[in-house]
């Protein structure tokens, strides 16, 4: 599972980027908050080969879980996608 970004930039340039992102997190005990680490790859290949890019896309997010919602994969995932968004990214989430 990983995040689709088609409107990222090289970090310190005006240069247009696609890139695979790959998150981490860390659930905190509170059941409400999450830390996210992205993690930016060319492609599922550079991932694949450990290749990761620098871009000018937040490198940790603070996520806040819904009362209704579980701290897990698919809602990280598309917390993230929100706040991306929300930031002016296009993003699509890759179950792949």
């Amino acid at each position: 599972m990983a995040l689709l970004i088609d409107n990222a930039k090289f970090e310190n340039t005006d240069v247009t980027t696609s890139c695979y992102v790959r998150l981490q997190y860390q659930a905190l005990k509170n059941g409400r908050t999450a830390l996210v680490w992205l993690f930016p790859y060319i492609s599922h290949t550079g991932y694949t080969e450990n290749k990761e890019i620098h871009t000018n896309l937040p490198k940790t997010l603070n996520i806040t879980v819904g009362v209704d919602e579980q701290q897990n994969l698919d809602v990280i995932h598309t917390h993230t996608k929100t706040a991306l968004e929300a930031a002016g990214y296009n993003v699509i989430i890759d179950l792949t």
